[in-house]
């Protein structure tokens, strides 16, 4: 069981770091509004990377599962500004859709393994990282709403 555990957690970790890669990317290639959107979702990506790298270490060790009913509550960002800048609309709309899917690959990850999983403790971590990756898509949403993109 904690061999199948430390694989789903090394595959969910691997998501996480493509998506703070793409993030990364299309920031420095945004400015203002969608920069902003990026860059907290970059923050909010590597968070997940934290806490799937402690419940590793210590399933690795042999360690019980840790208890996830703290698990840090998302903060939505606010975005003030509508400017677009150094990119255009239709590059804009192609990250943003691109941020969408890799949001939904997480959700889709998440909601298998949740469904799965008997243990209390791992079963929470999947649904807290399931409902951060479904806040994530619904403000990239509101982005492209906001900058008409969408």
């Amino acid at each position: 069981m904690a061999k199948k555990i430390v694989e789903w957690v090394k595959y969910a970790i691997d998501i996480e770091k493509k998506s703070v890669s793409f993030y990364n990317e299309c920031a420095e290639k945004s400015k203002s509004t969608a920069k902003q959107l990026f860059l907290y979702l970059k923050r909010e990506e590597m968070s997940h990377i934290r806490a799937l790298t402690k419940l590793l270490n210590k399933v690795s060790k042999g360690q019980a599962i840790p208890d996830v009913s703290n698990f840090r509550k998302l903060k939505n960002p606010l975005f003030a500004s509508q400017e677009i800048d150094r990119i255009t609309r239709s590059d804009l709309k192609g990250m943003l859709s691109k941020a969408e899917r890799f949001e939904q690959e997480g959700i889709k990850f998440y909601t298998k393994h949740e469904k799965r999983e008997t243990d209390k403790n791992l079963k929470r971590l999947f649904v807290r990282l399931r409902h951060d990756e479904g806040n994530h898509i619904i403000a990239i949403r509101r982005v492209g709403k906001l900058l008409g993109v969408a």
